[in-house]
């Protein structure tokens, strides 16, 4: 109320005023009392001020300071530095603390609201973990005055300046059992409970900053009033630009900038040059290069920077507004003359130019080109340029000339560490709270930050944990539930990417567990190409394995008709869900050197905008099975090309751009050894034995390298089919037949077992596999059903029988 009477004062002088203005009362009944009610409102703004930061937060003894003397042996007052919330709650106890135990602390801390943001943020509920502790009987062997001392240090690594009751709870964690075990059953580390608390203070703090408007720290060297008259006229810079510089003055960011630290100060070291002062940003979209320019200005802004840049301002130039509306070339140059001049003439502007290969060209027609009026300007010393560009515009337009790479320092942006990921996932995310009204946990935000580095591989950090984040929240905002928890971020990442990114369970579990019997029902006697395909899905979904390569590379060799690519397809249809998540690739069309382009995309310079067959299904499809028929016809440089995306796990398309492979089967199939398996099959040599001989075989003949052999997860001979397993073969394809006549014309079929005896005896071909079996049933079985068909001596619903005098 006190408060409220003197901004009434503040607000009467106003009003007395403005009202002498407009002649609505008449000043002199009211002189001087204007002035006295200005009076009394400074006085109480200046004790306002005196209290907030001399009395409110006065200055007491710190955590580092208490932690100090109690090293040194000095007796220590340590309720000095606890906080005002913290001691309120310790003190509703009661007794003498030195003897309270954990589970009383953490019963009193739990039922403060201060505690409320970092419960939230675990995911539990306050009032259900009160009900729990409550229940307990156990007496934590913990004596409050035993973790005190740890209480300080943790508050000294958080940076407090007294010890917070988030402090307190990360201090119990470790040191109370029942806490700790608590934490551990929803899978909650001491350390993601630090974490949290540093992301309360970093909340906090940005709240309290934005009303420390009298704060004397937050003052900054602004270069006086009217700084501006010093420098040039830049109408036409005006124009066509942004300041940035005065729009983080006014506004500040609205963001933290965390990370890029190392690239805001080569910056800074490339702009103090004498001459040539001048960088260029690069890194794919989203990777951070606008952020790192808006830290450099805010160094800058806040007089932070290197002295010779004190002062300047970073102007950004909008590139689609200068060009748009020119009819010539002719008026381009015109225009940035004038504004390059003047921005030289005023001599603290540093021009940002965000997409810079906009302006520049590689030669093609209707390209933009105003390399030959940037070039002269980058060695003024009057004027330095910030420009970004990706890596493939960095090479094909600025990498190949050499006055623009002596002018423009280099500057790459890589993604933030996972650690910094998290920061800005919790800078970021109450914003994104705000607008849609939902929570996000941090287990929620770490699970975004794992899943966007391992399936999310065609865009950087930190746009891609972003999208994500913002992604899962949308998703989430259409139901009912208002939290964002790590079972909604596996749900969104598995609907966006198609990929099974949850622990197998429920249909997937059974499939996975029984794969390998699953896949023998389609694949007769390759009992251990089909071990080995199964073991590499089990591995990769079970989580045994996070290798960056494929989740499993195999080479099957054998004869042709014996199951190879039928393997492929099984597998696709039993695990992927459908054999459209088949990749196929015939190899005998890739002979020709020049074909690796039509895998990766045109080589850079040659004017064609071809995309690569192999990289763009892939990274449309990132979950699936690439199948490579009959490898050993590929050209040599195709197979080096697949030895990197069987060692690496990527390969880099021909825009500069990586596609990763890892959450792929590669399959490739071959003839080659053919007639040496045939021979050791009539042997009986014994597999391992077979394996080995094969293996040998295809390196001395030269069919393919020793290390492109190596690169496989295995390589597995298939051999020849006996009689027997043709006439398994031959049910198998009968049984499609039967189920596609069914399903198709309503018509059910049955066979003979001698007719299939028969049919299968017709379609054996020990040199040719399966592949004349199948001749056979579309020449007997199918040609019978077909003119049964068109005779009208079948219809709908009937059966028929074929015997084994129906063969010709």
């Amino acid at each position: 109320m006190i408060s409220l009477l003197f901004w009434l004062t503040g607000a009467g002088s106003l009003v007395i005023w403005i009202s002498f203005i407009f002649n609505s009362l008449n000043f002199d009944k009211f002189f001087g009392y204007d002035q006295i009610l200005l009076a009394v409102f400074l006085v109480f703004l200046a004790v306002r001020s005196f209290l907030r930061y001399f009395v409110h937060s006065p200055q007491i003894l710190s955590p580092k300071e208490a932690l100090e003397a109690l090293k040194a042996g000095a007796p220590v007052n340590v309720f000095d530095s606890f906080s005002v919330p913290l001691t309120r709650a310790l003190l509703s106890i009661g007794g003498d603390l030195s003897e309270v135990n954990s589970l009383d602390v953490l019963k009193a801390l739990v039922k403060s609201k201060e505690s409320n943001f970092i419960l939230n943020r675990i995911g539990i509920s306050g009032l259900k973990l009160i009900t729990e502790l409550e229940r307990t009987k156990a007496i934590s062997a913990s004596r409050f005055s035993n973790i005190v001392e740890r209480a300080l240090e943790v508050a000294v690594a958080e940076k407090h300046q007294q010890i917070e009751i988030g402090d307190m709870l990360v201090v119990l964690s470790e040191a109370d059992p029942y806490f700790s075990a608590y934490l551990s059953k929803i899978n909650v580390t001491s350390e993601d409970l630090a974490n949290i608390v540093y992301w309360q203070t970093a909340v906090i703090a940005k709240i309290e900053k934005k009303h420390d408007y009298f704060n004397p720290n937050n003052l900054h060297l602004t270069g006086g009033i009217g700084k501006d008259w010093a420098y040039g006229y830049t109408p036409d810079l005006n124009s066509y630009s942004v300041n940035i510089s005065e729009g983080i003055e006014r506004q500040g960011l609205g963001l933290e900038l965390i990370g890029h630290d190392k690239e805001i100060s080569m910056v800074e070291e490339a702009l103090n040059r004498t001459v040539g002062a001048n960088a260029i940003l690069v890194g794919e979209p989203g990777v951070g290069k606008k952020t790192t320019v808006l830290g450099f200005a805010k160094k800058v802004n806040e007089g932070n920077t290197l002295p010779n840049l004190a002062h300047k301002k970073v102007v950004e130039l909008n590139v689609d507004l200068l060009i748009s509306g020119l009819s010539t070339s002719g008026q381009l140059t015109e225009r940035l003359t004038q504004i390059f001049s003047q921005a030289a003439n005023a001599g603290n502007v540093v021009l940002f130019i965000d997409g810079i290969e906009k302006i520049l060209s590689s030669g093609e027609a209707g390209q933009v080109d105003a390399t030959s009026v940037l070039i002269p300007y980058l060695s003024y010393p009057e004027i330095s340029f910030i420009g970004t560009t990706n890596i493939s515009d960095y090479n094909n337009l600025i990498g190949d000339n050499p006055a623009l790479m002596q002018r423009l320092e280099k500057v790459e942006i890589a993604e933030p560490s996972d650690e910094e990921m998290i920061r800005i996932l919790e800078d970021v995310a109450p914003s994104i709270e705000y607008h849609y009204g939902i929570l996000v946990t941090y287990s929620a935000i770490k699970e975004i930050v794992r899943l966007a580095k391992k399936y999310i591989l065609d865009q950087p950090n930190p746009e891609k944990s972003i999208a994500l984040l913002e992604g899962a929240a949308n998703s989430l905002n259409k139901g009912e539930a208002k939290v964002i928890t790590v079972s909604v971020i596996d749900d969104y990442v598995s609907s966006k990417t198609n990929i099974p990114v949850k622990e197998a369970v429920g249909r997937e579990r059974e499939i996975l567990v029984t794969l390998d019997q699953e896949l023998k029902k389609r694949v007769i006697g390759q009992d251990q190409a089909v071990r080995a395909v199964a073991g590499a899905l089990q591995r990769s979904r079970a989580g045994v394995t996070d290798s960056q390569k494929p989740i499993g590379s195999f080479l099957f060799v054998g004869p042709t008709g014996v199951g190879k690519t039928e393997t492929a397809k099984a597998l696709a249809e039993v695990y992927f869900g459908s054999k459209d998540s088949m990749i196929r690739f015939d190899m005998s069309e890739y002979q020709n050197k020049a074909d690796v382009y039509r895998l990766i995309g045109a080589p850079t310079g040659s004017g064609e905008k071809q995309e690569g067959e192999l990289t763009s299904q892939v990274r449309n499809k990132p979950f699936s099975l690439l199948l490579f028929d009959e490898i050993e016809k590929a050209n040599p440089d195709i197979l080096n090309l697949l030895l990197a995306v069987l060692d690496e796990g990527f390969v880099t398309s021909s825009t500069g751009k990586k596609v990763y492979y890892k959450n792929t089967i590669i399959i490739a199939t071959s003839n080659a050894g053919a007639n040496i398996i045939r021979q050791l099959t009539a042997k009986n040599t014994p597999y391992d034995q077979a394996q080995k001989t094969v293996v040998d075989y295809v390196q001395d003949q030269g069919i393919f390298r020793p290390e492109f052999l190596n690169r496989f997860s295995a390589v597995v001979y298939y051999a020849p089919l006996n009689q027997t397993q043709i006439t398994e073969v031959a049910k198998i394809m009968i049984r499609k037949l039967a189920a596609d006549i069914r399903s198709g014309k309503g018509i059910i079929l049955r066979i003979e077992n001698s007719a299939l005896t028969k049919l299968a005896a017709l379609g054996f071909d020990p040199e040719m596999g399966a592949r004349p079996m199948a001749r056979v049933i579309q020449e007997q079985l199918e040609n019978f059903l077909a003119n049964k068909i068109l005779r009208g001596e079948v219809a709908k619903g009937q059966e028929i029988v074929f015997h084994e005098t129906d063969i010709k």
